[in-house]
């Protein structure tokens, strides 16, 4: 039986969930599935529905996965990755019929609310991303948590609480998870948060650098590589000592060069690029061959194409570009006015 878990690499960005999953349908998404009963349920109890469910980590959707094959709900689908990068990467404005998070980590230190998954960021988006009438139901354990939302929902206000009351805690006919069956066990209450979007939203500028993923559009999503060829005879080693080191900052954008390693005829640049709240570790490669050079993401890895990537390949060609002057570029699909930029610079 073909495996239900489907791959964010091969999904790319937008995909076309009419025809992965061979019908059309509105979609539900459960995001933090943990093992994966919640979204069982629902699909099953949804046939009319599409059903995707994803989690960050890879050791809780190994046993979700196993759950869902075992389920064989046509109407069902999981995927490995964060939730708001979810939201950026899969799904169009508007495209999504609910959003379903059961006991998202409430982070109850004051020190480390901002890693909450849900600010003023992630609702902007989720309000973008879910129709009009589409609805988003949270259950969490913690009040402060619950309270925390209902401000957000309240404040950005193209919603409209599902209920009389913003927050519940009779809620019989919602799915109970592991987790909620064992905190009912014991007496103590869950939370139910449940809004649905009014009308549509228009989203801050400043969103955009929160989540850098959205200033990508689908026909500009391209890994950028550099092929430049030399006048003249170049060793590995003579390339490896004028390559950029640490750490570059411009405007929302972290670069951090951390290590290189080299051998006969290539060079690896580990290298960590912060955007917003998106961070993402990669291999950059400068492979030579005769007298050209390519600068490009290594294979290995696989980040994806935002700004600060684009960046990273710019700053390693200008060092290169300021040093050998007479070098001829053979082909490049790095952003042209991000080259242009760092070589004037």
């Amino acid at each position: 039986m073909e495996s239900l878990l489907l791959k964010e690499k091969d999904l790319g960005f937008f995909p076309d969930w009419e025809s992965i999953f061979g019908k059309r349908a509105p979609l539900y998404l459960e995001i933090g599935m943990g093992n994966g009963e919640f979204s069982i349920w629902l699909a099953q109890n949804n046939p009319h529905i599409n059903v995707i469910g994803i989690d960050v980590s890879k050791e809780i959707l190994k046993k979700a996965e196993r759950k869902v094959n075992k389920a064989n709900l046509e109407n069902l689908r999981i995927v490995r990755i964060e939730g708001a990068k979810a939201l950026c990467k899969l799904f169009n404005s508007q495209s999504l019929k609910a959003v379903y998070m059961n006991f998202p980590d409430p982070w109850p230190k004051k020190s480390h609310k901002e890693r909450r998954i849900i600010n003023d960021a992630f609702i902007y988006l989720l309000g973008d991303r879910l129709e009009i009438e589409g609805h988003f139901i949270m259950a969490t354990d913690s009040l402060d948590y619950a309270n925390y939302t209902v401000d957000i929902f309240e404040k950005i206000g193209v919603f409209k609480p599902l209920w009389e009351k913003s927050i519940i805690s009779d809620f019989p006919e919602y799915y109970k998870t592991k987790y909620a069956r064992k905190w009912i066990s014991i007496g103590l209450p869950i939370y139910y948060i449940g809004y649905k979007k009014l009308e549509t939203i228009e989203m801050p500028l400043w969103i955009k650098d929160f989540y850098p993923l959205l200033k990508l559009k689908k026909e500009e999503i391209i890994m950028p590589y550099i092929i430049m060829e030399l006048k003249k005879d170049l060793k590995i080693e003579e390339v490896l000592n004028i390559l950029p080191k640490g750490i570059y900052e411009k405007d929302n954008k972290i670069i951090n060069y951390i290590s290189f390693y080299s051998r006969k005829n290539e060079i690896l640049i580990d290298t960590v690029v912060v955007e917003g709240s998106l961070k993402q570790r990669f291999f950059i490669s400068l492979y030579l061959n005769d007298h050209k050079l390519k600068i490009s993401i290594h294979e290995a890895t696989d980040p994806d194409p935002t700004y600060g990537v684009h960046e990273s390949i710019a700053i390693i060609f200008s060092c290169l570009y300021k040093r050998f002057n007479e070098l001829k570029i053979l082909q490049n699909t790095c952003k042209k006015e991000i080259v242009e930029e760092f070589i004037n610079h």
